[in-house]
């Protein structure tokens, strides 16, 4: 998928977080464990766009499909936002979340408030 939104001019950064965590089968196990690194990868991943003078920090998307879409319903947590990107720091533009699993639920109330 990056590469293709790559093609037509779309930024795009994926990480693989299960093999290097010896994940082999998100199903029995180790979405959880991977989710929440996922979450800190992905803040990582926003700050060190948003610096990017090619990047128009106001436009940044997280997506995940499957597994990863619990990552990115954990992405429109204000309080992990601001733990993981500083109180002032980027925010996600929009959070698209495809064939969640459900896995990962933040409170009702704490929403980013950013489309979805």
């Amino acid at each position: 998928m990056a590469a293709a939104l790559n093609r037509v001019g779309i930024a795009a950064v994926y990480f693989e977080n299960y093999a290097p965590r010896g994940v082999a089968n998100v199903s029995q196990g180790g979405a959880a464990q991977a989710t929440v690194y996922q979450v800190i990868y992905a803040y990582a991943a926003l700050k060190t766009l948003a610096k990017d003078a090619r990047i128009d920090a106001e436009r940044i998307v997280v997506m995940g499909f499957s597994a990863e879409a619990g990552t990115t319903i954990l992405t429109t947590s204000k309080a992990m936002a601001s733990v993981l990107a500083g109180k002032e720091g980027p925010r996600f533009t929009s959070h698209r979340a495809f064939c969640p699993g459900m896995q990962a639920m933040p409170i009702t109330s704490d929403y980013s408030g950013a489309p979805s």
